[in-house]
Order: C-alpha cells, then sequence, then structure tokens
C-alpha cells in the first residue's frame, strides 16, 4: 500500500529526522523476545492495544495484558503512545513515559520487544528484499526504480555519507541481470594527474610511463554497469571526456585516432548538491542533466530504524539473542548511517560476551537518538508547546491541566491566547 502524499517540514532538534505534515503511521516488530528478526506490522489508523491479550499480541512474559496505545495523533505528523499502567513500563527512545508523542525512526519497548513507528510504504519489491528495506521511505523510493531496473536509464544517487548508495547501486545492478560487470569507481581518490588514464584507458606511449595498452574503467564496465561515486569531485577536463563518452556511445583511450563502442549502465553518486556546483562553474550543466535522468535521494539511519534488524541479518546476523545489545543498536543516532551500522555488525560477537555491549559497539562513545515528546510538568510558553500538550492528552483540557497542575480555566485561556480555541 502506498503512503500517502507528505510534506517534510524540518525538525530543527536533528536536521536528519523526516517530520511529514501528513502520514500513516504503523507500528513495525523489529526483533522478537528471543532476538529473531521480527516481519510483523501494523498499520495505525486508530487506537491500537500492545499486550499479550490484545490488538497487537505479543508473546513476551514481560509485557502486561494490555501494555500500551499506540493511535494517531491530534498533531500532524505525530503519533501517540499511552501506557496502560503496565507493571514493567512503556519505553520510548530509552525512556520510561505514560504518554509521549512520537514520530518515524522513534522505538517502543513493550517488555523485552522492541518496535519502531514508521510510515507505511510501497511494497516490498526485489530491490527492498535484496537490500534489507523494510521502512516505509525506503519502501517508496524502491517501489518506482523496481520498474525500470532493467533499463538503460542513468540514476543519480544522493544522502550523507555512508546511508548506502553504493549497497543501492549494487542492487540495481544485481536487478538489471545484465551479464557484464559492475564497475566502482570512487571519483575523490583518483590521482588529478591520471584520472583521464584510469578512466578512459591510453596506449602505448601516449604519455611518459605509459609503457604498455591499457583499457579504462569505462571500458570494463562494457556490458554492465559503471558507478561513478563522488561524481562531483570528478575533474572539469575529465567531465568533458565523460560527456563525449555518454553522447556518442564510444570511449577513446589517450593517445589513440578513434574509440570503440562501449554499453554500459551509468550509477552516480554525491554527497555534494550538484546543482550548487552547477551554478558555480564547478560541474557542467549538460553533464548533469545526463546522469540525473532519475535522481534518488537516500535518508539517513535514523529515519530507518525498521531497516536495522534486516540489515543486520544480511551482514550476517539474523538472531540477536541479548536483548541489551539489540535496544543499544536501535537506540543508536548513527551519524555515520549504514556505514556505521557496518563497523558496529564486525564487533557483535564480542559485544554480546560483554557485560556492557555499548562500550564494544560504540567505542566512540554512543549517541542516542533524541528523546520523543514527553509533556513537561510546567505551563507551555508558545502555541507550540500547548498545541503538543493538548495532543498529548488527547484534546482533554481536564488531564491537560492537572498534568501542569493548573485549573481549567488556566488552560482555556491560553488556548485563548494562542488562538486555539477552536481547535479543543
Amino acid at each position: 500500500m502506498a503512503s500517502n502524499p507528505t510534506t517534510e517540514t524540518l525538525d530543527e532538534s536533528n536536521p536528519g529526522r523526516r517530520v511529514p505534515a501528513q502520514v500513516t503511521f504503523r507500528l513495525v516488530e523489529l526483533w522478537d523476545r528471543r532476538g529473531v528478526v521480527s516481519e510483523g506490522a501494523w498499520e495505525i489508523t486508530g487506537p491500537l492495544i500492545i499486550g499479550r491479550y490484545a490488538d497487537v499480541k505479543i508473546n513476551d512474559p514481560s509485557a502486561s495484558r494490555e501494555h500500551a496505545r499506540v493511535q494517531p495523533s491530534r498533531k500532524p505528523g505525530l503519533a501517540l503512545v499511552v501506557d496502560l499502567g503496565s507493571h514493567n513500563g512503556t519505553w520510548v527512545n530509552g525512556v520510561r513515559v505514560d504518554r509521549a508523542l512520537v514520530g518515524v525512526g522513534d522505538v517502543v519497548r513493550i517488555g523485552r520487544t522492541l518496535y519502531a513507528i514508521d510510515e507505511v510504504g510501497a511494497e516490498a519489491g526485489r530491490l527492498a528484499k535484496d537490500m534489507g528495506a523494510r521502512a516505509g521511505a525506503m519502501l517508496d523510493l524502491l517501489s518506482p526504480l523496481e520498474k525500470f531496473a532493467k533499463s538503460d536509464t542513468r540514476v543519480l544517487l544522493t544522502g550523507l555519507p555512508g546511508v548506502g548508495k553504493q549497497v543501492l547501486a549494487e542492487a540495481l545492478h544485481r536487478a538489471s541481470e545484465v551479464e557484464g560487470p559492475f564497475v566502482s569507481v570512487n571519483c575523490a581518490r583518483l590521482d588529478r594527474d591520471t584520472t583521464d588514464s584510469e578512466m578512459f584507458g591510453h596506449l602505448k606511449g601516449a604519455f611518459t610511463n605509459a609503457f604498455r595498452d591499457r583499457a579504462g574503467l569505462i571500458a570494463q564496465a562494457d556490458g554492465g554497469t559503471l558507478f561513478l561515486d563522488e561524481i562531483g569531485e570528478l575533474p572539469l577536463e575529465s567531465q568533458a571526456r565523460l560527456l563525449s563518452v555518454l553522447q556518442d556511445g564510444v570511449v577513446r583511450p589517450l593517445g589513440a585516432d578513434r574509440g570503440a563502442p562501449v554499453e554500459f549502465r551509468l550509477i552516480c553518486a554525491t554527497n555534494a548538491v550538484l546543482e550548487a556546483a552547477v551554478a558555480q562553474g564547478a560541474f557542467r550543466a549538460d553533464l548533469y542533466h545526463r546522469i540525473a535522468e532519475w535522481p534518488v535521494n537516500l535518508p539517513p539511519l535514523s529515519a530507518r530504524t525498521a531497516d536495522i534488524p534486516a540489515i543486520l541479518a544480511k551482514l550476517g546476523h539474523p538472531r540477536l539473542e541479548r536483548f541489551t545489545t539489540r535496544e543499544a543498536l536501535v537506540l543508536a543516532s548513527w551519524p555515520t548511517n549504514v556505514r556505521g551500522l557496518v563497523y558496529a555488525a564486525r564487533r557483535l560477537a564480542m559485544a554480546d560476551a560483554s557485560p556492557e555491549p555499548q562500550r564494544i559497539l560504540f567505542p566512540g562513545g554512543m549517541r542516542n537518538r533524541p528523546s520523543a515528546y514527553v509533556p513537561p510538568y510546567s505551563l507551555p510558553e508558545s502555541a507550540e508547546e500547548l498545541e503538543l500538550l493538548m495532543a498529548t492528552f488527547e484534546g482533554n483540557i481536564a488531564a491537560a491541566a492537572r498534568h501542569v497542575d493548573r485549573s481549567r480555566e488556566i488552560v482555556y485561556r491560553m488556548l485563548t491566547r494562542f488562538n486555539l480555541g477552536d481547535r479543543h
């Protein structure tokens, strides 16, 4: 089922966090209590009770019969989690809560079972299954790519460092079912003086130290896929040569009078804003339009909590028996994204044997994801704070007043003051 169209706003406390203005949420079970990757997911279209005897039934003796409720909130882009007087408490992003407003990527713990708040996305296709993608943002991103995976449409992948641009490029190559190779080139690591030789090849004697003919990386990708990472670092002179190859379908090695036909799928990636580089004259506009036939911006891992268990399974960890390890992995903010998760996966065996797995998984220190909104016990000072308070208490003025230890009349006056009276 495809997600609703959304208008994203910026969460200034966490720029990587997506805050859709309109979204259908779902509750995604990450692992079961034994540490096996789960496939459970439930749409949050109304109140959803979680517990051992509830709408979302969990086989977890540390959970109460009716443990917690999750439902859409009155605040667009957020859902509401309410503890139902459970024995062991309800936890959101590592903090015990009675009530909290949550968004995409937030983690809810019921007993020893972990859930992610996610958005409803498209049906998982071959690309999603290949990459271990469950998060709605990734499913929506990958769905249109499925339709032309076997075409020669040129794709430009953007996003923060480490979000998995090469992983997606490799998945697209496999989905294309071409017989040729996947050739990966990091343009930032090419020696500026030898970039053209590396990319386009050369003949013996074309320049000093050219002692033999050499096929370039483009020729090596013939019949397959050429992945140019950090394409924005390619020198302008080399950009002109690449443009010629894309226009004519011919690659001419240095020192050659004529070129040879070449056919390949081109996928490029960058952390930079190429449009800005074009405006500054650092990147050719004509090349940009050639390589960006289908631009794709990958979201950060902090917005893709639902993907973490499946990615770890693909890295050789289909089961994580220790609960503290599982929780540490999904509570981390992952500033280095999928790349950081890969490094952590290499230390999982040691972490499971350690009394403090966080120290093994995150030797440089663990940065937790931001807390969900839990209403403070003080009067709101802005319309936004008042809206959040009222959303947390489902518009119940008496309950909101009790929480901040004020009379209902004071809350009514505040609603009038901030022009919110007609909403409650």
